[in-house]
């Protein structure tokens, strides 16, 4: 689509505006990532990827503004968990060894390799998978979890999974923060590289570019004081070589992650209804028998409560009698009709927490394992001596646990199943009791017929002195617990054991520590991640940073040409700190040369960016305000530089043929946003006016046209 992405910082909003200037949808941005500072779009240009200050990154899809995806923490720039708990707390404080780096975005790019990565995913995963086809996605989302999602939000855990193509093609988000620390991202999702001390030189990367067979990727760091910088190039060859095995990993590891982060939003929001909807409700509705005891005789404080309910319900199961105390209690604060309007919520409630365990989470599990098995394949393959570094024992074992925990959500399922026959049949018998209270003849009520056992049941289960006692399904669906230490171990306050599959999974995850589902997910989501991570160790220690030459005249801005690298050099332009002159660079494996300088006398420059090949768009405004000249728009076509003296030669910008356009305004704005593909350049002419202009066209009289 033709549109312009506004990123605003005072209020924190993405704006996408359609090139007639209808407004096509606005976001807006959480206030903790403070504010925007750099933007990129996919190739594809269905994904905008936005940097912050804060150092995380989020991508949204271009049609609606939808956040996809959120990079921070451990998933962008920090270490994994073992060092980010090594570090002490000043170094984690200030971002250091230990902690986040706490440093803005300052270049994002995202790298779409042409050649040498074309593969097809062959794997029963690629088919099968929750997200395996678009189709299949949403099929399953139209089907039974889609009652129960919820808010979109809530699932952003899809991410870009459902945003992928089945290109075939590998694809990398590289992004770097003002530590010089960078990262890469396949498919903006799953971490493949992590350089920390990427360079010999503390300093900001300002500017990247790749090669399209993903063999290297050049950057151009700037030190700490700004006024110098140096070429560095990513020697990323093994990657290159292991593209099919590196793709391949990236996108069962995207998956995983989708899949992982769905299941863990399931089963917390099967944990919130089950408490919410079920015990919390009985338990507070019963706890108002207590001042019903206390208005009609006197006890102690010792005295069991919840024991004396369930003792007279169980009175009134025997024997159909009622004393003064039960008697009040159905006639004044448990009537018919709240009784029967709790009992259809109470099982509404347990209906949905059973099809978010049998129908969501068990076939998310599926998914899962399946991935799993893929990347166990591709271990087992031990392509080379190192591969990408996957763990062929490690990913059998988090399969073992993954197994385990699926026999735990069926079991859980079938305990919720037994529960909501335990209550319809409590409900009944309650229903009746009310009926006899009011005198009134309960056999002739057309209700089911009372299962006396299943009443019997629940009575014992439920009430204890804690109130609604906590079993095996209260323990599994739990969120946090409130844990007792005992000789024997750990145990849960007033908890009957765990599910009986649990147990087995607890013991091979926390040496027998019980774990409620949401705590075990969490774990297995941890093992899964230190999977992944080995292969990111890997191939950042196979791909190394390399420094070339510094370039030779001090620099404010720069930026690499859009042309492809050819012979292992690449052109770039600086924009000298006088803002008065553009340095063009060609920069070899060893060393760099500068090739040309053009100045610009009477202008000042405000932005550069580059455009095709080795085009480059200059932003200018005049050294004198007060003149009366404008602000102008240039574009340095790969004519004009291929008639430049490549001997470092000054050339007056004037002197060469140029495509211009004279913007309505003396002093523009940073930054200048200029798309290849389209041949536009968006222009900010005011803090809050935005113009585009159309770089591809000769004739400047329609330019007082352009909408703005």
């Amino acid at each position: 689509m033709d549109l312009v992405v506004v990123a605003c910082a005072n209020g924190g909003t993405l704006t996408a505006f359609r090139l007639n200037w209808n407004k096509l949808w606005t976001k807006t941005l959480a206030p903790e990532l403070e504010t925007p500072t750099r933007a990129t779009f996919r190739p594809d240009g269905k994904v905008l990827v936005v940097g912050y200050a804060s150092g995380a990154i989020t991508a949204h899809a271009t049609e609606d503004g939808e956040c996809l995806r959120v990079i921070t923490g451990l998933e962008g720039f920090e270490r994994d968990a073992r060092d980010g708990a090594s570090g002490t707390a000043a170094e984690r404080d200030k971002g250091g060894e230990g902690g986040s780096d706490g440093c803005g975005i300052t270049c994002l790019r995202w790298i779409d390799a042409r050649e040498g990565a074309v593969v097809r995913d062959e794997s029963r995963a690629a088919r099968h998978g929750w997200n395996g086809t678009r189709d299949g996605a949403r099929e399953r989302e139209g089907g039974a979890s889609a009652r129960f999602t919820g808010k979109r939000e809530s699932w952003n855990a899809a991410g870009l999974v459902d945003h992928f193509e089945s290109t075939g093609k590998f694809s990398a988000l590289v992004a770097a923060n003002a530590n010089g620390v960078v990262a890469m991202h396949a498919f903006g999702m799953f971490r493949v590289g992590l350089w920390r001390d990427a360079f010999a030189k503390t300093g900001s990367v300002e500017a990247l570019a790749s090669r399209d067979d993903f063999t290297s990727v050049d950057a151009i760091v700037r030190d700490a004081s700004r006024r110098k910088a140096s070429f560095a190039r990513l020697d990323a060859a093994y990657m290159a070589v292991h593209v099919r095995e590196v793709y391949l990993v990236s996108t069962h590891a995207a998956h995983l992650k989708t899949s992982l982060e769905r299941a863990i939003i399931v089963v917390r929001e099967a944990s919130a209804k089950y408490e919410q909807g079920y015990k919390r409700r009985l338990d507070d509705q019963f706890k108002q028998f207590t001042d019903t005891l206390l208005m009609t005789e006197m006890y102690g404080e010792e005295m069991d409560l919840y024991y004396e309910l369930r003792e007279r319900l169980l009175m009134l199961l025997t024997t159909g009698t009622f004393d003064e105390a039960l008697e009040h209690f159905f006639m004044t604060t448990f009537k018919m009709a709240h009784v029967k309007r709790m009992a259809k919520d109470v099982d509404v409630a347990l209906t949905i927490v059973h099809e978010h365990l049998v129908s969501v989470v068990a076939p998310l599990m599926d998914d899962i394992m399946l991935r799993l098995n893929a990347l166990l394949g591709l271990a087992r393959l031990g392509y080379g001596s190192d591969g990408v570094g996957i763990d062929e024992s490690r990913v059998e074992e988090v399969i073992k646990m993954c197994e385990q925990f699926t026999f735990a959500i069926i079991d859980a399922g079938r305990v919720v199943t037994k529960r909501t026959m335990q209550l319809r049949a409590f409900f009944v018998y309650i229903i009746r009791a009310q009926i006899v209270a009011e005198d009134g003849d309960a056999h002739g009520a057309q209700l089911p017929s009372p299962r006396l056992d299943l009443v019997k049941e629940y009575l014992d289960l439920a009430f204890s002195k804690n109130g609604v006692s906590q079993d095996c399904l209260d323990y599994a669906l739990s969120v946090r617990h409130d844990r007792v230490h005992t000789g024997d171990g750990v145990f849960l306050r007033g908890a009957q054991p765990p599910l009986e599959s649990m147990l087995r999974l607890n013991d091979a995850l926390s040496d027998g520590e019980p774990l409620s589902l949401c705590e075990t997910l969490t774990r297995i989501t941890r093992e899964v991640n230190g999977v992944l991570e080995s292969s990111c160790d890997v191939l950042s220690a196979k791909c190394a940073w390399t420094y070339a030459d510094e370039v030779q005249d001090n620099t404010e801005q720069s930026v690499f040409s859009n042309a492809e690298a050819v012979e292992a050099h690449r052109e770039s332009f600086h924009v000298d700190t006088l803002r008065d002159r553009v340095h063009m660079y060609r920069a070899f494996d060893d060393k760099c040369l500068r090739t040309a300088t053009v100045t610009t006398p009477n202008e000042l420059i405000v932005d550069a960016c580059a455009y095709k090949g080795d085009s480059i768009a200059l932003l200018l405004k005049p050294k004198d305000v007060m003149g009366g000249a404008k602000a102008r728009l240039v574009l340095l076509d790969d004519g004009a530089f291929q008639a430049l003296p490549r001997d470092g030669a000054l050339v007056d910008l004037n002197s060469i043929q140029i495509r211009e356009r004279v913007l309505p305004c003396v002093e523009p704005l940073a930054p200048l946003a200029v798309s290849a593909n389209r041949g536009l350049a968006s222009v900010l002419v005011g803090a809050t006016r935005v113009q585009v202009y159309d770089l591809e066209d000769d004739d400047e009289s329609d330019s007082d046209d352009d909408d703005e």
